[in-house]
């Protein structure tokens, strides 16, 4: 995958270890950050799908790690860490818009 020299982007390393099961290929990254640009041509959207896969979305975990918010808390159910894998996957508000 990456040679002595190289050094695997910390948002894949994350990713992987969020998915330890999946075998993610540097060919399958190529093509997930190429996506980004292909899916749309709205400059906002690209934005944020950039922020999620280098995992820089500025959610509350961070937010109230630097005391710009009050609360970690998502902002939708209010009942977990607003984190990006809440977002995407756990947050019960949210589940029927990812269903679209």
């Amino acid at each position: 995958m990456y040679n002595q020299f190289q050094e695997q982007p910390t948002s894949e390393t994350k990713w992987e270890q969020m998915f330890p099961n999946e075998i993610i290929e540097q060919d399958d990254w190529q093509n997930i950050n190429k996506s980004i640009y292909a899916t749309s041509i709205d400059t906002t959207l690209r934005k944020f799908q950039y922020k999620i896969v280098m995992r820089i979305l500025p959610t509350n975990k961070l937010l109230y790690k630097f005391k710009y918010v009050k609360s970690n808390l998502c902002d939708f159910c209010n009942c977990q860490t607003k984190t990006i894998e809440h977002l995407l996957w756990e947050c019960h508000i949210l589940q029927p818009y990812g269903q679209i």
